[in-house]
């Protein structure tokens, strides 16, 4: 969904960028990032998990550091929605996977069964890794 339609909709609005909470939430990426592939092998649903939530905080940090927050009750989906509209292609496909594995896993999470395998934990790390480098490479940099 585009900025504009997010900011119609009410659903994020204008705010300044704390650098200090850019910051913050570019090194809970990283860090999420990082303990997620030490257990690939071992949870690889814990990892998606983890993998997740290091994504959520990168997007978090652009979304940010571009002046905007979410002020919705479903903060994950607008802030991935905003970085779907605002990054490339590929982001946004790594976005749209994220988003269908997190489905999948909430469903399969009242069912006792996980099925996320540890190939596919070790994809999903590896697009995490490119998207939250490709963020704290961008422009954010400079605001954080």
């Amino acid at each position: 969904m585009k900025a504009e339609k997010l900011l119609e909709g009410g659903l994020m609005r204008k705010a300044d960028a704390d650098p200090l909470v850019i910051k913050s939430l570019l090194a809970a990426a990283i860090d999420g990032l990082e303990n997620a592939v030490h257990i690939i092998e071992r949870e690889p649903v814990r990892c998606f998990a983890q993998a997740y939530d290091a994504v959520y905080d990168a997007c978090n940090a652009y979304m940010r550091g571009n002046g905007f927050r979410s002020v919705a009750e479903n903060d994950h989906r607008v802030v991935l929605a905003y970085c779907g509209s605002s990054l490339g292609r590929e982001d946004a496909d790594t976005i749209r996977m994220f988003e269908s594995t997190e489905k999948r896993r909430h469903k399969e999470m009242y069912s006792g069964k996980y099925s996320i395998s540890v190939a596919e934990a070790a994809e999903l790390v590896a697009r995490a890794r490119k998207l939250i480098g490709k963020i704290k490479d961008s422009n954010l940099a400079g605001r954080a």
